[in-house]
């Protein structure tokens, strides 16, 4: 529906969702995963609560939540593509 709309980009893993739905970094990986595979770009939210913020546990957390993420990346046709050109733009 998103892309039949016109947008090329979304958002996972807001903060809201999580906190009021009860998303779990697993829902965070599919949703990227689909939005991936049908053309869409993603930013994927991975921040942490004020608290964890506070309690100085940030990076544990970030590394987590991207983590889920990951494998949604790094299969993605759209992904490795943007990294060939990448790699071949150095190369020149």
């Amino acid at each position: 529906m998103v892309k039949d709309m016109g947008f090329n980009w979304c958002l996972t893993g807001h903060s809201e969702r999580r906190t009021v739905y009860g998303e779990t970094d697993a829902d965070v990986g599919l949703k990227t995963r689909l939005a991936l595979e049908s053309g869409l770009s993603v930013m994927a939210c991975i921040g942490e609560l004020k608290e964890e913020r506070e309690g100085g546990i940030s990076a544990p957390r970030w590394r987590l939540r991207s983590s889920a993420c990951s494998p949604s990346c790094s299969t993605s046709p759209r992904r490795r593509s943007t990294r060939r050109a990448a790699r071949a733009s150095k190369r020149r």
